[in-house]
């Protein structure tokens, strides 16, 4: 089975997420689309802090 979204949720408000260069702030949640054929990556960024 393949699943064309996925819907992620329980983030902070405020986390920062980014995709093909565009920085966005999530409020509550994180919908990926997946699309046929395509290779996308996520990786976490390292602690700042």
């Amino acid at each position: 089975m393949r699943i064309p979204r996925l819907w992620v949720d329980g983030l902070e408000p405020g986390t920062v997420v980014a995709y093909d260069g565009e920085v966005a702030v999530v409020h509550d949640g994180l919908l990926i689309d997946k699309l046929p054929g395509a290779l996308t990556v996520y990786r976490p960024l390292p602690s700042t802090g």
